[in-house]
């Protein structure tokens, strides 16, 4: 009932302009490039720029815990990721630990479970881990976010599978070149990244379409 009566009193809407209608509407879905590799110190597929619809999409997902655009961004990791797993049928989907901040904690949850819902079973590992405090991103340049985040992970798994980082947004590329970091440790296996967004332009990089990295 409650469930009903949220629906009435909130109409569908798209995620992305909030126009009433579908949760992602057709304009919306016209403005988005494809997918494309950068290369931030780690191979990185990522699907859009941080930036209008998609932008809204992922605050409204990450800081409203809106339902609409949970389930675009599900959609997008899905499809981001499907092309990685097919390249690389034992590979584990590593998502970036919090900063163990009460709102970097949640933000980790929902990307946890955001790729648990899509990934099929035994390819999500929660072994990548925070091994000592740290700040908040925000509002640090390069140089602060490199060394805010140095040892600041660990991979506690082994080294025999291939692994993709996941983050939802890309900023300098500090944070997924320190997750590869912690995984290089304990493992030679090949490492790449995905996200769904990038802050800042990122010029295109070939990459091989055999193999994952």
């Amino acid at each position: 009932m409650r469930t009903l009566i949220a629906s009435l009193l909130s109409p569908p809407h798209c995620s992305g302009c909030g126009a009433p209608g579908p949760e992602w509407c057709p304009v919306c879905a016209r403005t988005l490039p494809s997918a494309h590799w950068i290369d931030v110190g780690l191979r990185t597929l990522v699907l859009f720029p941080f930036a209008g619809p998609v932008r809204r999409t992922i605050i409204d997902w990450k800081e409203e815990q809106r339902r609409a655009a949970r389930l675009r961004i599900e959609a997008w990791f899905a499809q981001g990721l499907a092309p990685l797993l097919r390249a690389a049928p034992t590979a584990l989907v590593l998502p970036v630990p919090s900063s163990r901040t009460a709102e970097r904690s949640r933000g980790a949850r929902v990307l946890s479970e955001a790729l648990d819902a899509v990934l099929p079973a035994g390819r999500l590992s929660t072994q990548l881990i925070a091994a000592r405090p740290r700040r908040d991103q925000a509002g640090l340049n390069r140089e602060q976010r490199a060394r805010n985040l140095e040892g600041s992970m660990r991979w506690e798994g082994g080294p025999e599978r291939p692994l993709i980082i996941v983050d939802d947004v890309v900023t300098s590329g500090a944070t997924l070149r320190e997750a590869a970091r912690a995984v290089r440790v304990r493992t030679a296996a090949p490492v790449c990244a995905f996200a769904l967004a990038s802050r800042e332009s990122q010029d295109p990089v070939a990459h091989a379409s055999a193999g994952l990295c």
